[in-house]
């Protein structure tokens, strides 16, 4: 999820996905341009994983693969 997408956010989108128990254990990775603390924090209290763009794909998948394994 992008943190900072117009109107409809990534931490709203995050809160509305957890809030429904079929949707709650999908792993959320957190997308964003910011490179400060609050990036981190977001991370740190809610997403399974954060990036900063632009990033390479490669790190992306290695992320993703990640997360899939430490959840499933």
């Amino acid at each position: 999820l992008d943190i900072m997408i117009p109107e409809k956010n990534g931490l709203n989108t995050y809160n509305q996905l957890k809030d429904k128990d079929e949707w709650k254990n999908i792993p959320i990775m957190f997308l964003t341009t910011r490179t400060n603390r609050i990036a981190k924090e977001i991370h740190d209290f809610q997403g399974d994983d954060y990036i900063e763009k632009p990033f390479k794909v490669p790190e992306l998948k290695g992320r993703i693969e990640k997360i899939l394994k430490n959840n499933y």
